[in-house]
């Protein structure tokens, strides 16, 4: 028997999901795995692997490997998409999830009358702040680490050429790229490039790095902030000293993997 998988996605940002809590499942080269079920034509296609443990300190355990094998210490997509699956489990309003980035509190909300999971990221830190020929260029940390880029306009942005310039800069670190357009006082755009997936439709701790960024630097006003990306939207706002991550989640498919994987 094949080991069963599910895929959800939040905004475009999609990942196959494992629960190993319960699954006799044997040692495994889970990088190894991750790669080959990222893969797009030969594999289910996705940003990464999330596997779901047993947890001592909250109620799962989260370890996210992204496309190219390696492992990350925090998603905030993959953080609501295992909210998600908790709430549909147990019905339970409120859940934590530990991550390699600390423990992370995940709950339902209904904005507009939509049904959304809200996560808390944590505290950001802004590292530094400069400027460059994109204009205004933060270092944020929140849980990971993000380079944060101002445009005047992201209509026309060739994203990947533009990280072929950066990339080589930066080899060997594990930075995620944002490139954001202040669209209104309380709204953003943003397209992303995350480390281990490249080019992808959304990511949840990069709309908050990026809205950290802004208020930080005066350029969003404090409050919730809109996170328009290729895939979809997100909310961020603050409560108390962190990060609040709101948005939907999508399950596309379950299946079970074939022997060859």
């Amino acid at each position: 028997m094949g080991i069963k998988f599910r895929k959800l996605t939040a905004q475009g940002n999609d990942y196959i999901y494992i629960d190993l809590r319960a699954e006799g499942i044997g040692n495994r080269d889970w990088s190894e795995t991750a790669k080959k079920l990222s893969d797009r034509h030969f594999g289910i296609g996705a940003d990464g692997l999330v596997l779901m443990l047993a947890s001592e300190a909250g109620d799962v355990k989260m370890r996210m490997f992204n496309a190219d094998g390696s492992e990350g210490k925090m998603c905030g997509s993959a953080l609501r998409a295992i909210v998600y699956i908790l709430e549909e489990e147990t019905g339970k309003a409120e859940f934590l999830v530990e991550t390699a980035s600390g423990l992370h509190k995940g709950w339902k909300m209904v904005i507009d009358g939509e049904k959304m999971v809200a996560v808390s990221l944590g505290q950001a830190t802004l590292e530094s702040k400069q400027s460059d020929d994109d204009g205004l260029l933060c270092y944020v940390n929140i849980g990971n680490r993000h380079q944060v880029r101002y445009l005047n306009d992201i209509d026309g942005f060739d994203l990947n050429a533009r990280m072929q310039e950066l990339l080589p800069e930066f080899e060997g670190e594990d930075w995620n790229y944002e490139f954001i357009e202040i669209d209104k006082g309380n709204m953003i755009r943003m397209e992303v490039w995350e480390n281990g997936s490249g080019a992808t439709l959304a990511c949840g701790t990069g709309a908050g790095a990026s809205v950290f960024a802004g208020w930080e630097t005066g350029r969003l006003p404090k409050g919730r902030i809109k996170v328009s990306m290729p895939g979809g939207y997100v909310y961020i706002e603050k409560q108390s000293d962190e990060l609040i991550l709101i948005g939907g989640i999508i399950e596309v498919f379950r299946g079970e993997l074939s022997p060859f994987i």
